[in-house]
């Protein structure tokens, strides 16, 4: 909670005491506060995956943080939607998007906790082709659509549902029905963040300014980690990446007005910038280990580290015969 909120903090005022130094609007010095809180646990989570350090402490603060700024980052673009629409943002108006961001999850993981496995169980029986891949996708699809319609965001809902699924039986077999089906939308997200960018209003240099706050804000958080005998730099450099969730936050942006083409392009380099800086760091700051086979998404890793931990003391206390 401390690196997270702290992660937050620093980037938001970073971004927006750039843009007020460059002259923009006081929405649009915001706008690219906000834009640049979030960390995308993806790159990190692989990265010390495939270089042995997943169940290191670091790491579980690491993917820890990073849902936790993803919500603080959803409740700050929460509230400037509601500023850019002429509303205004009232201690309540705060107190009630911090409760539906997380009270949503909350509520989530414990209704969907008891509903998805009974529901997987279910169509298991029923023995019905790819029933249980496409029980996957509703329940998903369900979950964001009721996180988008209570005031939260569609990406907190499938995120819930992510962290419900990883936890049933059939866990490792949605992951990899599921697998295939990512691969397909991803590029098409990415072919529509770059049919976005205007390159003729490309604006590098703020783009660089950006990717800076964002790696310096990240590391000074982790720096601040209170716990004795963790590596602080490596928890700075895995909470560094930006990705998905930041393009999503400067689509909207640019869809609603919010930031123009160049700033949007600016955002885009920054997202850039960042994802490449973290593998080289994390390999720098870490020595190489077998790799650990872990799920590649923040929320399997979240769910599946103790049940692997505890996989193997139980291989300990009962080794293999042959």
């Amino acid at each position: 909670m401390i690196v997270a909120v702290a992660g937050v903090a620093l980037t938001f005022a970073g971004g927006f005491a750039l843009g007020s130094l460059l002259g923009l609007p006081q929405l649009v010095s915001l706008f690219l506060g906000a834009s640049l809180t979030a960390t995308s646990v993806g790159i990190s989570a692989r990265v010390l995956s495939d270089l042995g350090h997943i169940h290191d402490a670091e790491a579980q603060v690491v993917i820890g943080a990073a849902v936790v700024d993803d919500l603080l980052g959803v409740i700050l673009l929460t509230l400037l939607g509601r500023v850019a629409e002429g509303g205004n943002v009232t201690p309540a108006v705060i107190a009630r998007a911090t409760l539906v961001a997380f009270g949503f999850v909350v509520l989530a993981i414990l209704i969907g906790s008891r509903l998805a496995p009974r529901i997987v169980r279910l169509i298991d029986r029923l023995q019905i082709a790819r029933g249980i891949y496409f029980a996957s996708l509703l329940f998903a699809l369900t979950l964001a659509y009721i996180a988008e319609r209570s005031g939260s965001a569609i990406i907190i809902g499938s995120f819930a549902a992510g962290l419900v699924l990883a936890r049933t039986e059939k866990g490792e077999q949605i992951q990899r029905d599921v697998h295939d089906v990512t691969h397909f939308f991803v590029p098409i997200f990415f072919v529509a963040v770059g049919a976005a960018i205007d390159v003729r209003s490309l604006n590098l240099g703020l783009g660089v300014g950006l990717a800076a706050i964002a790696v310096a804000g990240k590391m000074l958080a982790g720096a601040l980690a209170p716990a004795s005998g963790l590596r602080r730099a490596v928890i700075g450099a895995g909470m560094i990446p930006r990705g998905e969730v930041s393009l999503i936050f400067a689509q909207m942006g640019l869809a609603g007005g919010l930031i123009s083409a160049g700033l949007y392009g600016a955002i885009t380099v920054m997202v850039i910038i960042t994802a490449f800086t973290t593998p080289l760091l994390l390999r720098m700051l870490l020595e190489k280990r077998p790799a650990q086979v872990v799920p590649a998404e923040a929320a399997d890793l979240v769910m599946d580290a103790p049940m692997e931990d505890e996989r193997r003391r139980g291989e300990r206390r009962h080794p293999n015969p042959d």
